[in-house]
Order: C-alpha cells, then structure tokens, then sequence
C-alpha cells in the first residue's frame, strides 16, 4: 500500500512523485502506465531503497516499508540496466540464484528469446563480457535481465521497461515471458508500452 507517497530528490526543483495513493493486490499484477518523468520508475526504486521516501507511508502486509529493513530477499528485479561483471553471460544470469544449475539457466534464457538472440554470437551463453557489458544490444540487456528475474523465486517482482528498446515483434516475442514471470507474485511493471499495459491485472496511469 502507497498512502500519500511523495517522493523528492536532494536539489531538484519539484518532487518526482507527490501524493500517490495506490494498492497493489497480493499475487496479481499492476502496471505502472506513464511517460518518462512520470515517477514510474521512482516509485519501483522506493521499494529497492534507491529513492527517497520524502512523505507519506509504504506498507507490505501491513507494515511500514520502514520497520521491514531491506527486501532484498523478497524482490526480483528486472530493471533498464541491469548491473553486469566480467564473465559470462550465463554468470550474469545467475547472479538472480548463485545455486542455479547450467540446464536452469538455458531454460530461462530459452523462454526470454535469449538464446535465439545469442545465436549468431560466438560462445553464446558463454560468450564473455567485461563489467560494461560490451556488445550486449539494450535488447539483450532487457532479455538477460528478464531471465533473472524468472530465476529469482521471490513474492514481489518489479520490472522497469521490460520491453523499451525492442520492435513490436520482439517485445510480442516476450509478453509471454513477462507473464509467466509474474504469475503468483506481486507484481510492479512500469512502462509506457500500451502492450504490456494490456497484460495487467490493474492499470494506473501517471501523468
């Protein structure tokens, strides 16, 4: 639950958000519908501890967000970019679970379309990257950190433009993706992909 939620960063000129109620339903999914600059994207980094709770309150099962410490553990993340080290691109999937077997991360890189787009990629999942992610396209970035988030087996799930940076027939290729991911799980898209606006549960548009 956001109860009058502002949000406000040090030495801006206006609050990124101000006054935001709004109820996110257990196990379903709700879409956070907006332009850049609407708060979308704030309001998600609130629950990673990323942006600050200038007023108002946040509670989860009913607890302030504040009395809770951090959700690390309850949260998988796919975000616009997602952070990446030196090895390879298995490695970085399997950052989301450090147990997860080889054949795990073939099957989520499989139904994010990774693997498909990796195969004209010498090495594939095994192709290497450096910290920055060289070589990687914004796609791949989006698909790889989608793939993380279908392995991570956490109740609250957050996306952030799950599909910016892809066509109209890849971001169709990855609804599905973004649907199995959020099945059973608490679930916060922000996006201004009419698309992936049509998969929700609950529809909020900020302006």
């Amino acid at each position: 639950v956001f109860e009058q939620v502002t949000i406000r960063y040090p030495d801006t000129d206006g609050p990124a958000l101000a006054g935001f109620d709004l109820t996110v339903p257990a196990g379903r999914s709700t879409v956070l519908l907006g332009a850049s600059g609407s708060g979308k994207s704030s309001l998600l980094n609130l629950l990673l501890d990323l942006s600050p709770l200038s007023a108002g309150e946040v509670r989860i099962d009913g607890r302030p967000l504040a009395a809770l410490g951090t959700l690390s553990g309850q949260i998988a993340w796919a975000g616009q970019h997602p952070l990446l080290i030196a090895g390879s691109i298995a490695d970085n999937i399997a950052l989301a679970r450090r147990d997860a077997t080889r054949a795990e991360i073939e099957a989520v890189a499989e139904r994010v379309g990774l693997t498909e787009a990796l195969s004209v990629r010498a090495g594939g999942l095994d192709a290497l990257l450096d910290e920055r992610g060289s070589g990687l396209s914004g796609g791949e970035r989006r698909r790889l950190s989608l793939a993380r988030a279908l392995l991570r087996p956490a109740p609250i799930l957050l996306m952030d433009e799950p599909t910016a940076n892809l066509d109209a027939v890849a971001e169709a290729q990855l609804l599905a993706a973004i649907v199995e991911a959020a099945r059973g799980r608490t679930t916060l898209i922000a996006t201004h992909s009419r698309a992936v606006a049509d998969l929700a549960d609950q529809l909020v548009s900020l302006t």
